[in-house]
């Protein structure tokens, strides 16, 4: 249930991410804010393989949750991945609960310098890339050391950016708008400014 519950969150946030960056046509990117790689005792650090193994564990756990006779794509590796990112500026019960779900073989340093020699293995393999900045609203504040524990484990740096819609977002009422597919259609045809979505769109 937690997996699943992440999982939606973490597909909800791709697919604003990706709808802000198709539609926005007047984004503005910030500078990019690179964090400060810290030495980390790597004494018990988990192996490339354990961390492997985590992130299939975490996958088969996400794909038994979903429902049955339904095809699923899903990439374990670039969900865990993208989570892990999120997990190391979690605290208190929300990190408790995603190391749980993320099957993590370790926490603080040792998941950290475990992290940095898998990013650094990951690097040195040709013709692979890693997405490894993470983006947002560069109103919102960042803390640095959530930077730097980014920068100690797998990413680089970090860049924010302004979304700046082309236009005002339509009224609740342009969902009125909404009409009937003709030729015996049973899914209405909604207008892409319509929010929120009528039942059926």
């Amino acid at each position: 249930m937690h997996a699943t519950r992440i999982l939606r969150c973490t597909l909800v946030v791709l697919l604003l991410g990706g709808t802000a960056a198709g539609a926005g046509r007047q984004n503005v990117a910030a500078p990019l804010t690179i964090g400060t790689a810290r030495a980390v005792d790597a004494t018990g650090a988990p192996g490339t393989a354990a961390l492997a193994a985590a992130d299939t564990r975490f996958g088969l756990a996400v794909l038994a949750a979903q429902p049955t006779g339904r095809t699923v794509v899903l990439s374990p590796e670039s969900t865990a991945t993208g989570l892990g990112m999120a997990y190391q500026g979690a605290r208190g019960q929300t990190a408790a609960a995603m190391a749980r779900v993320l099957r993590l073989p370790a926490t603080g340093d040792p998941l950290l310098a475990g992290l940095r020699r898998r990013t650094d293995t990951l690097r040195g393999t040709p013709g692979l890339r890693i997405s490894d900045t993470v983006w947002a609203d560069r109103r919102e504040r960042t803390r640095r050391d959530y930077l730097d524990r980014l920068a100690t484990a797998t990413a680089p740096g970090y860049a924010g950016y302004r979304w700046v819609p082309t236009r005002r977002p339509a009224p609740h009422r342009s969902t009125r708008r909404c009409r009937r597919r003709p030729a015996g259609g049973s899914r209405p045809s909604c207008p892409p400014t319509s929010w929120p979505a009528p039942a059926g769109c």
